[in-house]
């Protein structure tokens, strides 16, 4: 579909809504982002899960924004393309995405973002489940999902390096026994803090929004950290985990560990699924990686 088609079926839904300029913004697996007269975003979904998405998203970034400190979308508009698929519409918030590494910004830099990141997922955590469950928010539960990953990466063997199978294999039970990794506990979470979603001023060198809220849900409140962990490194994880005063924080990073590696493994499953040899690729490599480095240490 091309960029004018999108902006087209955009002003066949919303007459009223003028759009005298659009450039491409950014295109990821779920939804396709342009940048319309410099001042709005929209998004559009590319599959019906994406939609759906969208929707949720439409139903919980209102209450969101009257509770966190840094700027979320705000959506103006909300419509479908024909063939049902939607798209949403939200003023341009400020900032870009961090797709630098942390590692050249500077030590005070970086502490802001993770006193920022701190606050902002606290501020998410502190949410009233009851408040969100109407909103069509269900609870995951994680053991379970990681059980059923478990399963199926058990029946790839003659598929997948023998080496980084059974590491990965090993890593899933290991896990799963441990009692003390299973929480009862419930809490909303964006589910998906990579970098990429984090918006950054470079002069004022701090975080101005965060985005993407597709994959939100109520689930273990450690799964935060997964991406924080994955994409910015322990250091950094520390710290954010520090400045919330959280406890057992040498604990909570073994587990974040884990779901690093199952992340990896998720990936290698869904390749097949998606089409995404590339993924398959990626993941090996980084589960590789992981191998040796844990046979080292």
């Amino acid at each position: 579909m091309q960029d004018s088609e999108l902006v087209a079926d955009l002003q066949r839904a919303f007459p009223g809504f003028s759009v005298a300029s659009y450039r491409p913004l950014g295109e990821g697996w779920m939804s396709r982002a342009l940048l319309l007269n410099e001042t709005h975003v929209a998004r559009f979904a590319k599959s019906e899960a994406a939609s759906s998405d969208l929707l949720k998203e439409a139903a919980v970034l209102p209450l969101i924004g009257r509770h966190v400190s840094l700027a979320v979308p705000r959506f103006e508009l909300c419509g479908a393309r024909p063939g049902g698929l939607r798209f949403v519409v939200y003023p341009l918030l400020p900032g870009e995405p961090m797709l630098e590494a942390l590692g050249p910004l500077e030590a005070k830099v970086q502490e802001r973002l993770a006193e920022q990141l701190a606050a902002f997922i606290s501020e998410l955590q502190s949410l009233p489940v009851h408040a969100l469950e109407p909103l069509g928010l269900e609870a995951t539960d994680l053991r379970a999902e990681l059980a059923a990953d478990r399963e199926a990466w058990g029946r790839c063997e003659q598929e997948l390096p023998t080496e980084v199978f059974r590491y990965v294999l090993q890593r899933f039970d290991r896990y799963l026994a441990d009692r003390s990794f299973h929480s009862a506990e419930v809490r909303f979470i964006h589910a998906d803090l990579s970098p990429d979603h984090w918006l950054f001023d470079a002069r004022r060198g701090e975080l101005t929004g965060i985005i993407d809220f597709g994959d939100c849900e109520l689930g273990d409140p450690d799964y935060e950290y997964l991406y924080l962990l994955e994409d910015a490194g322990e250091a950094f994880t520390r710290r954010v985990l520090e400045r919330q005063g959280a406890r057992d924080i040498e604990e909570r990073l073994r587990k974040l560990r884990y779901l690093v590696t199952f992340d990896h493994a998720s990936g290698v499953l869904a390749s097949a699924r998606y089409g995404k040899p590339e993924w398959r690729e990626e993941c090996l490599a980084a589960l590789q990686e992981e191998r040796i480095g844990a046979a080292e240490g």
